[in-house]
């Protein structure tokens, strides 16, 4: 099977009038991780979540993972973090959340 871009995603659930769940889950995997929509260069996806224990931003903020897996994308072009990648941009889409209501 190809993986398609976010864009391809949301053209196909633009004609799908109430997705089942079965139907989002093919579409999710089908959407590429490999696929950046950045022009940088890569070869390791990082995937992250939650907060990181004890750690917080000068502004009292939790310290997140994704903040310290931003930082390490920054500062080595040959990582990629997930929210840069096809699959990143369709579930933080909101058109896509609207459909998994």
């Amino acid at each position: 099977m190809t993986d398609i871009s976010c864009d391809e995603v949301l053209s196909q659930l633009r004609g799908m009038d109430n997705p089942t769940i079965d139907q989002l889950h093919d579409l999710i995997t089908r959407t590429s991780i490999d696929q950046i929509y950045t022009s940088l260069p890569s070869k390791v996806t990082i995937l992250y979540s939650g907060p990181l224990a004890s750690n917080f931003h000068a502004n009292g903020d939790p310290l997140k993972a994704g903040d310290v897996a931003e930082v390490m994308a920054k500062a080595d072009l040959s990582l990629k973090i997930i929210n840069n990648t096809q699959v990143g941009k369709l579930l933080t889409n909101s058109e896509f959340a609207d459909k998994m209501m």
